[in-house]
């Protein structure tokens, strides 16, 4: 039986977050997979340590390696995760056969199957498998909560405050979340995690090496160690904040583009992040009230862990399944219920 496809972006100006949802979905579908990735894909050797077989589409904006496997019935589904593709490009794949594509904004109106898992809220839309409880993280995640949900939210002595904004960070949040978490008292230990690739590595390094207790972490391996070994995270809320809730980590958030804005809000709401303005200060005082504010960030890695408990990729994998073994012949664009 075919397996299922992925075109997924793997140019390291989108972030690590494309490949780490779609390589957790692919071990939860666990059937023959294959990577359609941007020609420039550093992350192949790693996928094909998976198993997996990788295959490179011609440019950033293409899919029509993936389209023309899927029209052949070499796969039984293709996953979508690239915002590089055109509207025009995602509707041919879904014309053409079971097409599931990652949101992490509303979809409305889409002719093909949507899977908002970025999104705090479910969406309301039919045609939308959505809501944190079906964000694939990767099967480790499911022990990390365990872990987290028997700790507790003592601060030992001083507060362990991690900045993450991704591996690339291209708005350069990490030097803004260093500045302010310079002026918290008393002084904070910070790690802060960038890619090998981000472009302001360098300069972030320097700031580092000036501060007392603080380190850089390029590129690392695994980053539930470090969720479980600190009291707060200064970060984004893309697909690393789906993983910092399951591990009960509390998190401020700032918005590196407005895009991000309605998921920062979302989360919010769910009071289990606080989101701050672009600020150095504003971020300080935010930082600060919480680091003394043990019952709130209780009530914020509760909230947290109540939404992420690690098996949303097996929940996801078996909604798509489901949905392709409904399907009749010929093909059929169908909506799935939320």
């Amino acid at each position: 039986m075919p397996g299922w496809g992925f075109r997924v972006s793997t140019d390291p100006r989108a972030g690590a977050g494309h490949v780490s949802r779609c390589t957790a979905l692919a071990g939860a579908l666990g059937a023959d997979i294959v990577f359609f990735a941007d020609p420039d894909c550093p992350d192949q050797p790693e996928l094909e340590r998976n198993g997996w077989r990788v295959v490179r589409e011609r440019c950033r904006d293409d899919a029509s390696v993936a389209i023309a496997t899927l029209a052949n019935a070499e796969l039984a589904g293709l996953v979508i995760d690239s915002y590089a593709l055109s509207r025009d490009t995602v509707a041919a794949a879904a014309a053409t056969g079971f097409t599931a594509v990652f949101r992490d904004s509303e979809a409305k109106g889409a002719e093909h199957l949507s899977i908002d898992v970025g999104a705090a809220e479910a969406a309301v839309d039919a045609d939308m498998i959505a809501g944190p409880a079906y964000a694939p993280l990767a099967p480790r995640y499911a022990e990390a909560w365990r872990r987290a949900t028997a700790a507790d939210c003592t601060i030992a002595d001083r507060a362990r405050i991690l900045i993450a904004f991704g591996q690339h960070d291209s708005a350069d949040m990490t030097t803004l979340a260093l500045s302010a978490a310079c002026a918290i008292e008393p002084a904070p230990r910070l790690t802060c995690v960038l890619g090998a690739a981000a472009p302001h590595l360098s300069a972030v390094e320097a700031l580092v090496r000036a501060i007392t207790d603080a380190a850089l972490l390029v590129s690392p391996a695994d980053m539930v160690e470090i969720y479980l070994g600190h009291d707060l995270a200064i970060g984004a809320p893309g697909v690393s904040q789906l993983e910092r809730l399951c591990c009960g980590l509390p998190s401020i958030l700032m918005c590196q583009s407005p895009a991000q804005l309605p998921a920062a809000e979302a989360w919010q709401r769910r009071q289990c992040a606080e989101l701050v303005d672009r600020d150095a200060r504003t971020l300080t005082v935010a930082a600060s009230r919480l680091i003394a504010d043990r019952a709130r960030r209780r009530a914020m890695r509760q909230a947290g862990l109540s939404l992420v408990d690690g098996g949303g990729a097996q929940r996801l994998a078996a909604r798509l399944e489901t949905a392709l073994a409904s399907l009749s012949a010929p093909f059929e664009c169908r909506r799935i219920d939320s």
